[in-house]
Order: C-alpha cells, then sequence, then structure tokens
C-alpha cells in the first residue's frame, strides 16, 4: 500500500500557510492536514511534514490517519506500536486501506486494538 492523497493543489502561498497553520494547531483537521500535504510536496520536509499529519490525525482526520500509520510503520523511524494505533483509528473512521495496512503489520483487522 502507498500513502493516500486527497489534493492536487499543495503550494501555499505565505498568507495561506498563516492561516492554515493557526487553523490546524487549533484542531482543523482540514487545515492541518493540507499543510502536511504542503510539507511533503513544496517543501519536502519529512519532519514538518509528520508534526502536520500528526495534528491532522488526533483532530480525526482518517487519511491522515492512514498517512501517518504508514509513515511510522515503513519510515526512518519506525515505530510500530504507533503504526498500529494509527491504523486502527484510520479503519475506525472509514479509511478501508488500513485494513490493508494492519494485516502487513501482522494484525488481523478484527483484533486490531480499541
Amino acid at each position: 500500500m502507498q500513502p493516500q492523497s486527497s489534493g492536487s493543489t499543495f503550494w501555499l502561498s505565505p498568507e495561506d500557510q498563516e492561516r492554515l497553520s493557526q487553523l490546524g494547531r487549533n484542531g482543523d483537521a482540514n487545515a492541518a492536514f493540507r499543510m502536511a500535504q504542503f510539507n511533503t510536496f513544496v517543501q519536502q520536509d519529512a519532519n514538518q511534514r509528520l508534526h502536520w499529519l500528526e495534528l491532522a490525525a488526533k483532530s480525526g482526520h482518517a487519511v491522515a490517519q492512514y498517512n501517518l500509520a504508514y509513515d511510522l510503520a515503513n519510515g526512518k523511524s519506525k515505530d510500530l506500536p504507533k503504526a498500529i494505533y494509527w491504523a486502527t483509528e484510520a479503519l475506525k473512521n472509514g479509511n478501508t486501506a488500513a485494513a490493508d495496512l494492519l494485516e502487513e503489520l501482522g494484525i488481523p483487522p478484527t483484533s486490531a486494538p480499541r
């Protein structure tokens, strides 16, 4: 499985960056996810990508939860317990690709921790 995306335009003006940063820090999942996309595709800043993915994931964004789980399972700094947690959250929030990721991690989705 590969990370998922939900947008086609990733560039942000400085004003949009500031506005979305504030919204994302205040719990707006879509704004935080948009900042993750910006840092992935425009800035190419892996640390900021993970920062914004985590904020979006904590705010309930299912694609961010899946992408964070994927990164934690396959990235440079692996953290399998956190990957399983976020994949489980993504699955609970309707991201069916998370079931495949959980299986790849050796966790049958029906027995994933709740």
